[in-house]
C-alpha cells in the first residue's frame, strides 16, 4: 500500500462498479479512508469488504444520489465515520449512446437529474464542511466526450460538457478557500456498463492507443488529481483517452 492519500477521508460516488470502484479501491490502496456509495447493497458490501481484507480502511452507505435526503445521509455518514470530508468524487452517472432525433423527454429528464443535478447539489452540500476544514479537493468524472465531438451522444456530451465548464467556475470561487476542483474525463473505459455495447470493437480501432482503458488506469489518474502532488492544479480538466482526443 502506499502513501499518498494518507489520513484523508474520501467520498467516491457511484463505486461500487466501474471507474468508481477503481477509484475507491486504489485511494484505499494509498492510505485514504473511503466512502463506498451506491444503490446496490450487496455489491456495495463487497467493495468494502474487499478493501477490508486487503488492509485498506472502508465504509458502505446505500445512497441514491437523485434523492435529496440520501445525499445527506451520505455526508452526515462520512463525518460520523471519519470526522471529516477530504475529497469527493463526483462519479455515479449513467451513459446514453442514442441519435440526437431519437432522444426522448425522458431520456432527458433521466440524465439531467443523476448526471447533472447530482453533481451540482452534491458539491453544494459538501462545500460547507471542506471551507470549515480550510480545505478540500473535489473530482468530478465527466467524459472525454465533454469537449471531443462524437456522433449520437448529443445529450451525453451535453451534460459532460456542462458540468466540466461549471466545475472551472465553481473551482474560481473557492480557490482562495483552500479547496482544489477539478475534472477526469476518460475516454472509452472498459466497465460493467460499457461491456455489452456493440460498438466496442470499432470504438477501440478509433483509439491511437488501440484498445479500452482499464479503470485501474483511470484510477492512477484520480489519485494525482486527489492528492497534494497536484496542489496547484485547480480549474483543470485531464483527458485520459488514449489519445483519442483530439482525433
Amino acid at each position: 500500500m502506499g502513501n499518498r492519500l494518507e489520513g484523508k477521508v474520501a467520498i467516491v460516488t457511484g463505486s461500487t462498479s466501474g471507474i468508481g470502484e477503481g477509484i475507491a479501491r486504489m485511494f484505499a490502496k494509498e492510505g485514504a479512508s473511503v466512502v463506498i456509495v451506491g444503490r446496490r447493497i450487496e455489491k456495495g458490501e463487497r467493495v468494502r469488504d474487499e478493501i477490508r481484507t486487503a488492509g485498506g480502511s472502508a465504509a458502505f452507505v446505500q445512497t441514491d444520489m437523485t434523492v435529496d435526503a440520501d445525499v445527506d445521509h451520505m455526508i452526515a455518514f462520512a463525518i460520523e465515520q471519519y470526522g471529516r470530508i477530504d475529497i469527493l468524487v463526483n462519479n455515479a452517472g449513467t451513459f446514453l449512446h442514442k441519435p440526437f432525433i431519437e432522444t426522448t423527454e425522458a431520456d432527458w429528464d433521466h440524465l439531467l437529474k443523476l448526471d447533472a443535478r447530482a453533481y451540482f447539489f452534491t458539491m453544494q452540500k459538501v462545500l460547507p464542511q471542506m471551507e470549515k476544514q480550510g480545505a478540500g479537493v473535489i473530482l468530478n468524472v465527466t467524459s472525454n466526450v465533454a469537449v471531443m465531438p462524437n456522433a449520437d451522444f448529443a445529450l451525453y456530451s451535453f451534460i459532460k460538457a456542462g458540468l466540466t465548464h461549471m466545475s472551472k467556475v465553481v473551482a474560481l470561487e473557492y480557490v482562495k478557500k483552500g479547496i482544489r476542483i477539478n475534472c477526469l474525463l476518460p475516454g472509452a473505459t472498459m466497465t460493467e456498463m460499457t461491456a455489452d455495447q456493440p460498438d466496442n470493437d470499432v470504438i477501440a480501432r478509433l483509439v491511437p492507443m488501440g484498445r479500452h482503458s482499464t479503470t485501474e488506469e483511470q484510477a492512477y489518474a484520480a489519485v494525482y488529481l486527489a492528492s497534494d502532488e497536484s496542489g496547484y492544479v485547480t480549474g483543470s480538466s485531464l483527458v485520459v483517452d488514449g489519445g483519442w482526443y483530439p482525433y
